[in-house]
């Protein structure tokens, strides 16, 4: 076994998710087995960092620009003559690309229909028709069952490149926050879509608050989809301490994963930024309404995860079906100003002195 392929999960969640799983990969195979990892560019971008596999195949669902699209990968998979195929997500499509590239052996779960394209099939917890709550960590973990291994360490990790700090350097600079001065950083996006946000104004609020009674400066984290919402905030708040990230020209994942990285305290929603900010160890209050915190329970520094029950949630929907949003308009400002104090004062020993991230 020379050469693994790994179909990298589609989120960027998912993603860090399964850094304990590449992380064991690679201590348990050892420097002489190549491991190459295949997915979406958001994906290997935020994977780049990490010092587990030794090349990336970035690629689109269709062939645009110079990214390959599936075809392109099933050619360069027979070109390579890879021995494994890990296939992290659950689709028909990864299990395809893997068969038709020629992998003589194919690992994965044994769902939506692909089940006579593996070599080496696992199941997946399921009560009838439904499948059982699992966290990520521990679903991609049992992947390397397979090649005879296993691992404890459920601990998600990530790191920074040089880059990744100068760019957050500069973009503090250039929009007049302190690099030494307590951050919260609030991240109210995600690409899943609405359902998962809090009210546009509910942040507003909390952030009013919690600059105007605490010593301390709110950074407002965005992709380049959410620009328009975090500068609107920051705007309309006009304070010198609250700021976005969204004026900044450009929104790289490295300088997200360097604001996350280095934030005080992270409010988030049940996103990609949230898990990034966990794998830094970060202090995080996480924010769920239509998702369930035991399909994506973590290991790293303690999370509060905030939630307002409602009979309709979670309903795992995009958008809410009843026009309503309970599940998030219900969670108050109080409820996460309150949590957020107590995680600063939790931190106050941590953050006086506050450690650099792993560099890679």
């Amino acid at each position: 076994m020379k050469k693994i392929a790994i179909f990298l999960p589609n989120w960027v969640g998912d993603a860090v998710m399964a850094t304990p799983t590449l992380r064991s990969l690679r201590a348990n195979l050892g420097a002489d087995v190549e491991l190459i990892g295949i997915g979406k560019p958001v994906v290997t971008g935020i994977l780049e960092s990490t010092p587990w596999i030794n090349s990336y195949w970035p690629y689109r669902a269709r062939s645009r620009g110079p990214l390959p699209g599936r075809r392109g990968i099933v050619r360069r998979l027979r070109e390579s003559q890879i021995d494994v195929a890990l296939l992290f997500p659950n689709s028909l499509s990864t299990a395809a690309m893997a068969w038709l590239g020629g992998v003589r052996r194919r690992i994965g779960y044994a769902r939506d229909g692909r089940s006579l394209l593996l070599t080496d099939r696992l199941n997946a917890p399921r009560a009838g028709r439904k499948w059982l709550p699992v966290p990520a960590i521990d679903y991609y973990l049992k992947l390397t069952e397979p090649l005879g291994f296993q691992s404890s360490n459920r601990k998600m990790e990530l790191a920074l490149s040089a880059n990744d700090l100068a760019i957050y350097q500069q973009l503090m600079n250039d929009i007049g926050l302190s690099l030494d001065k307590s951050t919260v950083v609030i991240n109210n996006g995600g690409a899943f879509g609405g359902g998962k946000l809090w009210p546009q104004d509910h942040v507003f609020q909390l952030a009013k608050k919690l600059v105007e009674q605490n010593d301390i400066q709110i950074l407002l984290h965005c992709g380049p989809d959410e620009r328009e919402s975090a500068n609107s905030i920051a705007s309309r708040l006009n304070h010198p301490a609250v700021k976005s990230m969204g004026t900044a020209p450009s929104l790289p994942m490295g300088l997200s994963k360097a604001v996350l990285g280095r934030a005080d305290v992270v409010i988030s929603t049940d996103s990609g930024p949230r898990h990034i900010a966990l794998a830094f160890d970060r202090p995080v209050i996480s924010l769920f309404g239509p998702t369930d915190v035991a399909w994506t329970t973590t290991y790293n520094e303690p999370e509060t995860a905030l939630s307002e029950p409602t009979a309709c949630a979670p309903c795992w929907k995009r958008s809410c079906p009843l026009g309503h949003h309970a599940c998030m308009v219900n969670l108050t400002v109080e409820k996460v100003y309150a949590a957020t104090l107590k995680k600063l004062v939790q931190n106050q020993s941590r953050t006086a002195v506050k450690p650099l991230p792993q560099v890679a």
